[in-house]
């Protein structure tokens, strides 16, 4: 057992068919690699009376000897498993696999699930489904799946660091991912790969970037953004081994490309965590494991979203940048101070922006949509700059000033605040209800609809 290390236990399902051995071997080196105990476990289902023998007597000597058969092969395999100078437990299950795993894992707070696959393709894996892929959205412990693939089953070598390749997102499911592996370095050493890929059209829409030549082969603007972003979620990981963050576009399907790289990387196996959708949820939202495990050639371990809790949860956030947008009335500038004073007690940076609206006001007889001169657009930077509060206690705050011709500014707004990597976003309302709001609309409260980011609300001063 490594040092520091919290020996638990790992559960290997076992249907005593070919890729359930390869499932056993992967858990058998993981367990021996984190010093867990290996619970065997077969599941069944006793057979069901069909209704038109429903008035026989059944035998319930049958049923001992069906429990006998899998009892005498889960000790042989067991035995198997023991050679390797491995701790294993034994554990015959009763009712629907899934379920009865889950419901295991639960009772003896396993680590993971180890369950094989048998590659089913096309109609049957339509109509018959896969015991894997249910256990993964069943389990509310990770669940590792092992393809019958030879390239899949040779994981953990102890005489190296354990390679892991994690699709990474900006998701509670990655969050609970990053956590696992947090875990996990803190127990073995671990070289982890974050790979993050990007539909250039998306990003395009949502950074308010126009789509060119650049952005289909994956512009620096946009890698850069995205890897500020994320950056965060994966810094500080404890213990030993490398850890490195690829953010590359993608046009085609992610699931392949992630594939891809964990077998570019020769990866123990690829972790990708998992939203559990089911039902109709899941139809219409889709589900974002179920591609990776139908492509992956190597194991793939899926971290349910609720596994782990995330440090975010328990943490303050602190902000360090701010965007204030206003539109220059006098309710708009009251957002301007409440900005630098949420960075009053520490150095920060404020992205004072101004959108100016088609029509004009001065041109909307004429339907005149030029665009800003440079002595307007000069003028309007000196409004702005003349409504910067110096900044208090000798703390240093930058600002950047920014005026943006034309556009929605909802969305304006948005695509900014991403491209500035803004901690929140500070804005005025007006305050208006009912027919008014109806009528004339809420830019604050359009900004709020989109915003992937806090927005700060500054109130109407009373009259």
């Amino acid at each position: 057992m490594q040092a520091g290390l919290t020996a638990m236990k790992i559960i290997c399902a076992t249907d005593f068919s070919e890729p359930a051995e390869r499932a056993a071997q992967a858990a058998a080196t993981l367990a021996l690699r984190f010093g867990d105990t290996l619970v065997l476990a077969n599941a069944f289902e006793p057979p069901a009376m069909p209704h038109e023998y429903s008035t026989m007597v059944w035998d319930h000597s049958l049923d001992d000897a069906i429990e006998k058969r899998r009892l005498d092969a889960l000790k042989a395999t067991a035995t198997k498993l023991r050679a390797l100078n491995l701790q294993v437990e034994e554990r015959l299950l009763r009712g629907y696999p899934p379920q009865a795993l889950n419901e295991l894992a639960r009772e003896i707070d396993a680590r993971m699930i180890v369950v094989g696959t048998h590659g089913r393709r096309a109609l049957p894996r339509v109509l018959l489904g896969s015991v894997a892929e249910r256990t993964v959205m069943l389990s509310e412990k990770p669940v590792l799946v092992v393809h019958h693939a030879p390239a899949g089953v040779a994981p953990a070598r102890a005489d190296r660091p354990l390679r892991v390749v994690v699709g990474l997102e900006a998701s509670a499911a990655s969050r609970a991912a990053v956590a696992w592996v947090r875990e996990l370095r803190n127990t073995v050493a671990c070289d982890v790969h974050f790979v993050h890929f990007y539909w250039p059209p998306d990003q395009a829409r949502r950074l308010g970037l126009q789509v060119s030549s650049e952005i289909i082969e994956g512009d620096p603007e946009t890698t850069a953004i995205l890897h500020r972003e994320l950056a965060p979620l994966v810094q500080g990981l404890p213990g030993r081994g490398e850890v490195s963050l690829d953010v590359a576009p993608c046009w085609g399907s992610v699931a392949a490309a992630l594939c891809v790289a964990a077998s570019a990387r020769d990866a123990d196996f690829l972790l990708v965590g998992t939203h559990q959708r089911s039902g109709l949820e899941r139809v219409r939202l889709g589900s974002n494991v179920q591609p990776v495990l139908h492509a992956a050639t190597v194991p793939v371990l899926c971290v349910p979203a609720t596994a782990t809790p995330t440090a975010a949860t328990h943490s303050l956030p602190v902000m360090h940048k701010l965007l204030v947008a206003t539109d220059l009335s006098d309710v708009g500038n009251q957002a301007i101070p409440y900005a630098y004073g949420l960075l009053s007690e520490r150095p920060g940076h404020v992205l004072l922006l101004h959108v100016a609206e088609w029509p004009r006001p001065d041109t909307e007889a004429t339907g005149d949509e030029s665009a800003l001169s440079g002595d307007e657009e000069r003028r309007l930077r000196l409004r702005l700059a003349a409504l910067i509060p110096a900044a208090p206690n000798g703390h240093t705050i930058t600002t950047d000033i920014v005026v943006v011709d034309g556009g929605l500014p909802e969305d304006v707004i948005n695509q900014s605040a991403s491209r500035f990597g803004a901690d929140a976003i500070v804005l005025a309302t007006r305050g208006r209800s009912g027919l008014a709001k109806a009528v004339l609309g809420s830019v604050t409260q359009a900004v709020v609809q989109k915003a992937q980011r806090p927005v700060v609300i500054v109130p109407p001063r009373p009259e």
